[in-house]
């Protein structure tokens, strides 16, 4: 019986899991990015400025970039 749990446990959760988290986690767009950080700027309320000029320049390099304490660099976003 501790064989099999195991087993469950270690082989079949995660196949079952990841197809669920894989395709969420495999597009990343600037306009998702946009709207994440202007969720979490008007949670903190903070203006949303960067968050505008940080999704201007990923519509033009695929690089999405904020600075600060919540700040995150993310290359290889999909423009739109």
């Amino acid at each position: 019986m501790c064989k099999m749990t195991l087993f469950s446990v270690a082989f079949v959760l995660p196949v079952l899991y990841l197809p669920m988290v894989a395709p969420v986690a495999a597009e990343t767009t600037c306009s998702g990015n946009l709207a994440y950080c202007q969720n979490g700027v008007a949670s903190r309320g903070f203006p949303d400025t960067q968050c505008k000029a940080a999704f201007a320049q990923c519509m033009k390099t695929g690089v999405w970039e904020t600075h600060g304490q919540y700040g995150r660099r993310v290359e290889g976003v999909v423009r739109k």
